[in-house]
């Protein structure tokens, strides 16, 4: 295992602030611990779309992780409010969308929302790691067009195929 891909080589993370925005206290907790084992200094945890918006009025972060299904609320709509309305640089915050669904279908509209990153429940500290690193350091392209806002959506989040079978094959060959 290198050190780009050991959750315990921290030091990737060591100078970052990141966002959870998560309904589930138990997830808020897991994903608040991993970040902190991580050597991630700030970590900051709400509950609400509207929590969010708030925290990042009032102070920076270099990533928000964003669960997609809120009570009562949708994590896609968060990451479009936040392309469209939030000034820039915060429009361009890397966003890493923690999601059960993982369907082709659902793999397009969180790509087309906005996301650098997708993880997929349950998750593992590593594949944690591994999406956040990953947004952090995305290259591609920011781009502003009338129908969407967000990185070139000419490749799938990073990692997100690795999978084996139909299902991973076809997420591949999607974006060739």
């Amino acid at each position: 295992m290198t050190r780009d891909t050991n959750p315990n080589a921290h030091s990737a993370l060591a100078e970052t602030h990141i966002l959870i925005v998560e309904d589930s206290a138990l997830m808020r907790d897991l994903l608040y611990t991993c970040l902190k084992a991580f050597d991630v200094p700030k970590v900051v945890a709400v509950e609400t779309p509207m929590e969010c918006l708030g925290e990042l009025q009032n102070q920076f972060f270099d990533a928000l992780i964003i669960d997609w299904r809120l009570k009562d609320h949708d994590g896609l709509a968060l990451i479009r409010q936040i392309r469209r309305e939030m000034p820039d640089p915060l429009c361009r915050v890397p966003i890493v969308l923690c999601t059960g669904y993982s369907e082709m279908a659902r793999v397009m509209e969180a790509r087309d929302a906005g996301i650098h990153e997708m993880l997929c429940k349950p998750v593992a500290p590593k594949a944690l790691y591994s999406k956040l690193k990953a947004a952090l350091s995305c290259d591609r392209v920011f781009m502003t067009t009338e129908s969407y806002i967000g990185p070139e959506r000419r490749t799938l989040p990073c990692g997100l195929v690795g999978g084996t079978g139909d299902a991973a094959t076809k997420i591949s060959d999607a974006f060739v």
